[in-house]
Parts: structure tokens; sequence; C-alpha cells
């Protein structure tokens, strides 16, 4: 699904993308902190508003800020539940370098 969603970018197909994202979104669960998949999920939630924000970036950038801006939280709120997540690190490390 990934590669479609990339594709569908690059082939000018955005609001296809944008969608997809949407949906992949809604579909990434709230759970409590302590929970087994607590940081996979934020993380998950992380990456997806990235994305969303990159779509957006090209047509509204500002409507992309405040997605970037939760995507830094939600990285942030990953390394205090897990400081030695090294895929949190990684995470809030790209999104500063990139904003």
């Amino acid at each position: 699904m990934a590669a479609r969603r990339f594709d569908d970018v690059r082939l000018g197909r955005t609001e296809e993308s944008r969608d997809a994202y949407r949906n992949e979104l809604i579909l990434i669960p709230d759970l409590p902190p302590g929970h087994a998949s607590y940081t996979r999920s934020l993380r998950s939630k992380a990456i997806v508003l990235m994305k969303l924000a990159d779509i957006d970036r090209a047509s509204n950038m500002a409507e992309a800020v405040p997605k970037y801006a939760i995507s830094l939280e939600t990285a942030d709120a990953i390394l205090r539940a897990d400081p030695n997540s090294k895929r949190g690190r990684a995470l809030v490390r790209t999104r500063r370098r990139s904003d």
C-alpha cells in the first residue's frame, strides 16, 4: 500500500494519496501509555502525519506546518515513553533535520 501511495503522489494523484493517508490515520488505534504497542502506534501516527504534511506542503504550506508540528510532538512523546527507542530517536532526528 505504501508503494502505491508513493506512486500516486509521483504520478500526480495527490488527492488519492491524501485520502489513503487519512484513512490510514483513522485506522491507527489510540492506545494508553504502557500498552505493548503504544510506541508503535505513536510512531505510525507520526509517520502518516509527516506524509500528509509532505503532500500539503506543495499546495498549502499553512496546512502542512501544523501537521509537521504534531508529528514532531508525537515523535517526542515516543522518546518520553521509551528513551532508548532507536526508532524514536531516528524519527525525531529526521523531523528536525527536514523542518
